[in-house]
């Protein structure tokens, strides 16, 4: 009986938890969904990248006049294609997915070598993430509960700054 107490008061907890992530997992998922069937704004910018210029393919999602998301696709080169979504809410990232796409040259787009990643933040706290093939999740250095927030930071500058000069006249949107 008193192994049953300890096993019960041990897996009692982390079944709890583990409850309470799912369902945050899935208000997310419901959140997420809500926000990409919202009209979005899109537009490219041409920049340099690693040295490599690139034509970065933008689009966004306001909901009273603040991001609920921001996506941002490029090709490094002719064979790296590069994805980055962020979805915000109380301007804290909730949801963010990365993923780069390897295309072997002179081979057929099957033989790919691929990365991609979700993951879910709640009050600045990554709670769940789920990869797939080879990519930074493997790396032990890599922070993601530090370094999503802070290149959603950087892109909602890139962002804000592209507006301005938007409202300036100096560049024009599409919708999507």
């Amino acid at each position: 009986m008193r192994l049953v107490t300890i096993v019960i008061l041990f897996f009692f907890p982390l079944y709890c938890s583990s409850r309470e992530r799912e369902k945050n997992v899935e208000l997310i998922n419901a959140y997420v969904r809500k926000v990409d069937g919202q009209v979005s704004q899109a537009f490219s910018i041409r920049k340099k990248i690693k040295a490599v210029p690139v034509t970065e393919n933008w689009s966004y999602t306001l909901d009273k006049d603040l991001v609920s998301s921001i996506s941002i696709s490029y090709w490094l080169d002719s064979t790296n294609l590069y994805e980055e979504s962020y979805y915000v809410k109380d301007n804290n990232v909730v949801f963010a997915r990365e993923s780069e796409i390897y295309y072997y040259p002179i081979v057929k787009e099957e033989n790919a070598i691929e990365w991609r990643v979700k993951m879910y933040f709640d009050k600045g706290k990554l709670i769940d993430i789920s990869s797939l093939g080879h990519g930074k999740t493997e790396d032990d250095t890599w922070d993601p509960e530090k370094e999503v927030p802070e290149n959603f930071k950087k892109r909602k500058q890139e962002l804000k700054h592209y507006l301005e000069a938007q409202a300036k006249g100096k560049h024009k949107a599409g919708h999507k």
